[in-house]
């Protein structure tokens, strides 16, 4: 991935000498590299020249499978949301439907494929609102969200196994409403819903 390595002009400089490396490994007795990976995730810490010339160590993650989605699911001018359990933050969330990319489809077959996983809905009504960098601090990703209108009655069946509890139809009021007194804060899903109104 040498795109993970380049250095813009006037950005934080990710260093490759590797007599440098060895001096920020030493000097904060860290590892460099890649520190952890599995099936799903990377984590990269570089030595890393800050704009104020400071050397150090700078962690990122990347998820193996770059470049969720994520579908706002619109019916009957209703939102549709899903009532998921995250385990990083152990408690449930209300979430549009999303999830990775498989690198061999474009964002768009990556879109439908999730609906139809996530809540058994084949269309290809899906339409695109643009691009979320959902946590660049440290994710190197950015996500497709799109939005897609489904007709009444399509059936809706939950995957069970991403944790999944319940699916549920908000009105905009009711939605906004959610946002305003903290019972939805996923940002994928509040942007989502924020590109949706500049259309």
């Amino acid at each position: 991935h040498p795109e993970w390595f380049i250095n813009p002009e006037g950005g934080i400089e990710i260093i490759t000498a590797p007599d440098l490396v060895r001096k920020v490994e030493e000097e904060y007795h860290t590892s460099l590299g890649v520190i952890y990976e599995d099936d799903y995730l990377i984590l990269l810490k570089d030595a890393v020249r800050f704009t104020d010339h400071v050397i150090a160590p700078y962690i990122r993650a990347y998820h193996k499978k770059p470049g969720g989605v994520s579908v706002l699911v619109i019916c009957q001018g209703q939102l549709l949301l899903l009532k998921h359990f995250r385990h990083s933050l152990r408690t449930w969330l209300w979430e549009t439907p999303r999830g990775f990319s498989e690198s061999n489809q474009s964002p768009l077959e990556n879109a439908m494929r999730e609906l139809n996983e996530e809540i058994g809905v084949n269309t290809t009504n899906i339409e695109p609102l643009g691009v979320l960098a959902p946590d660049a601090g440290i994710i190197g990703e950015q996500i497709s969200l799109f939005y897609s209108i489904i007709e009444p009655g399509s059936l809706i069946r939950l995957e069970a196994h991403e944790g999944i509890l319940e699916h549920r139809l908000f009105s905009k009021q009711q939605v906004q409403a959610m946002i305003a007194s903290g019972e939805i804060t996923d940002g994928i899903t509040i942007s989502s819903l924020y590109l949706a109104e500049l259309r």
